[in-house]
C-alpha cells in the first residue's frame, strides 16, 4: 500500500505548482485511491486535489526545486530522521527527532520542503 501526501500537504503542494499526475486525490479532506470506492456525482462542490505519495512529492521537490530530502537512519534502522539539501548542498535545517519508520520521517521532511519554499520562494 502506498502512503499519501496528507491532505494539509497536498493543499499546500498546489499551491506550490504541483502538477503532476497522480493515481489518488482528495475529495474534500477524504482521500480517494480507489475510485471505483467512492461515487462522484455533479452536485458535488467540494474541490478535487491531487494526492501524490510521499515518493512522488520527494521526487517533484528535487526536480522542480532542487531540494532533496534525505531519509537516513539513526540508530540501526530503529529510528529514522531527515536533512534537506537545496541542490545538493546542506541547508541548516535537521530534523529535530528521531522518527519509527521512514515514512514519517519522509512526511516530516516535506513539511519543512513546504516551510522551505514559502519562507525563500
Amino acid at each position: 500500500m502506498e502512503d499519501y501526501v496528507t491532505y494539509e500537504q497536498a493543499k499546500k503542494l498546489k499551491e506550490l505548482g504541483f502538477d503532476w499526475k497522480t493515481h489518488a486525490f482528495y475529495l474534500g479532506t477524504t482521500l480517494v485511491n480507489d475510485i471505483s470506492d467512492y461515487k462522484i456525482t455533479n452536485s458535488t462542490d467540494l474541490p478535487i486535489i491531487s494526492a501524490p505519495t510521499l515518493t512522488q512529492a520527494q521526487k517533484w521537490f528535487l526536480e522542480e526545486n532542487k531540494i532533496y530530502i534525505e531519509i537516513y537512519s539513526t540508530n540501526y534502522l530503529t529510528n529514522f530522521g531527515y536533512e534537506l539539501k537545496f541542490d545538493y548542498e546542506p541547508i541548516k535545517r535537521y530534523c529535530a527527532q528521531a522518527f519509527l519508520n521512514p515514512n514519517e520521517a519522509l512526511s516530516s521532511g516535506i513539511d519543512d520542503a513546504i516551510n522551505y519554499i514559502e519562507e525563500n520562494g
